[in-house]
């Protein structure tokens, strides 16, 4: 399956010439159209579009994505493999969010137009790749791609978390580049000075012509207008800045946006999530087994001083001396782990920590043990060994409560469906 997206245009005949050289090269190829309505030489709203529809597809599927403002220039026509996809078309930054790729750089054939490397370039080579041709036959070696991704915002000093405007839909709601993941209470602050109050689940929380903003089917806070135009009512369009103005008002939150802010655009290392997904998941498992306010907000805060340039002094600061232990418990030692071992210094670490922080263990290896699928088989291996390991040091700890044992069984059987 070949699957395109471009700015040509909705009814461009330039779209119907590339699929017409795919069904020449390979006819057994299935075209699917994304989008051809990109506005035009629009990278970000390319990427947008491309990074919220290629993992609805089946694995080995080949996109096509032609928003290609340098065409012509010296900028590399290329053709990449990522987590089983396959993507082709110029190296201008539309494709540099993709993780562990491996890519060509394709030849631009003597005949080529230098205004159309879409007919004469891309599509043949996605239906090479369709038809099985491996990629390394495509090109010559690729040293890296140019890296871009329209989710990273910026972290201000007052506070505030801030992305942009990235996609307008024909409904006039605005998309913005703000994950939902760092979002925790407060307001939206618009670039013109304007401020959207109402966080709302669906349309149908707010008035008609009220404005709200709430998490879309991406994953990304919107803005919207009941029936009527956020774009128009609000002054919105592509590129306009937007910004998260936090509301701190318990120990939770504050917490929480201390940790947002703290790791900022970190993301996962094996998936597309921000980092804070992980802390976000791993004190709502918390939040399930006890309502202390202190180990919840360790919890969130729990790898800051371990991945982050925030030492704990901070933390002890601002949080005082119990949830500053507690993160600093949580906090793995990489010089002495490499010295020792992974494993050893697993079990030297679970004896050696408070029941407290034990329990933040617990969840955060229950979180961890939840992302495994995207890891590479080796290594989910190892992980699960580890995991094993450090159930039998919890075992054999004699200050177990309830809620350890209630946690641990959980761990049990996560390990048992991963294995």
């Amino acid at each position: 399956m070949i699957a395109v997206i471009t700015d040509f245009g909705r009814d461009s005949f330039y779209v119907g010439q590339m699929r017409g050289v795919i069904k020449r090269l390979s006819p057994a190829s299935e075209v699917v159209d994304i989008s051809s309505s990109i506005p035009p030489f629009d990278i970000t709203a390319g990427q947008f579009v491309l990074f919220t529809s290629f993992r609805f597809f089946p694995e080995g599927t080949v996109f096509l994505v032609v928003v290609d403002p340098g065409v012509g220039s010296r900028r590399k026509a290329v053709a990449l493999h990522s987590g089983g996809y396959y993507f082709v078309g110029p190296d201008n930054g539309i494709m540099g969010f993709l993780r562990d790729v491996r890519g060509v750089q394709l030849e631009i054939p003597s005949g080529a137009s230098s205004t159309f490397h879409g007919r004469d370039v891309f599509a043949p080579a996605a239906a090479k790749l369709d038809m099985g041709i491996p990629l390394e036959k495509l090109g010559k070696g690729l040293d890296g791609i140019i890296r871009y991704d329209f989710r990273d915002l910026d972290f201000l000093p007052d506070g505030r978390i801030c992305g942009k405007i990235v996609y307008i839909d024909d409904f006039g709601n605005a998309i913005s580049s703000i994950d939902r993941g760092f979002y925790m209470g407060g307001i939206l602050e618009l670039e013109s000075g304007r401020t959207v109050e109402n966080f709302a689940r669906t349309f149908s929380d707010v008035g008609k012509g009220e404005a709200m903003f709430y998490v879309d089917s991406f994953g990304f806070l919107e803005v919207a207008v009941r029936e009527r135009s956020a774009a128009e009512v609000l002054g919105l369009d592509r590129g306009t800045g937007v910004c998260i103005r936090p509301l701190e008002d318990t120990l939770e939150r504050r917490a929480f946006y201390f940790a947002a802010r703290a790791h900022g655009n970190q993301k996962r290392k094996f998936s597309y999530d921000f980092y804070i997904h992980h802390p976000r998941r791993v004190a709502h498992i918390l939040r399930e087994f006890t309502g202390d306010e202190e180990m919840v907000a360790a919890a969130y805060m729990h790898d800051v001083v371990e991945d982050t340039p925030v030492p704990v002094e901070e933390i002890c600061k601002r949080f005082g001396f119990r949830i500053c232990r507690l993160v600093e418990e949580m906090t793995d030692d990489k010089n002495l782990r490499r010295q020792m071992g992974r494993i050893p210094y697993i079990k030297r670490k679970i004896l050696g920590i408070s029941p407290d922080a034990l329990l933040i263990k617990l969840a955060d290896r229950l979180d961890n043990l939840g992302d495994t699928g995207e890891f590479p088989p080796d290594l989910r291996k190892r992980y699960i060994q580890e995991t094993e390991a450090m159930v039998e040091a919890v075992k054999s700890r004699g200050d177990l409560s309830d809620i350890h044992l209630r946690l641990l069984e959980r761990l049990i059987c996560s390990i048992s469906t991963k294995s």
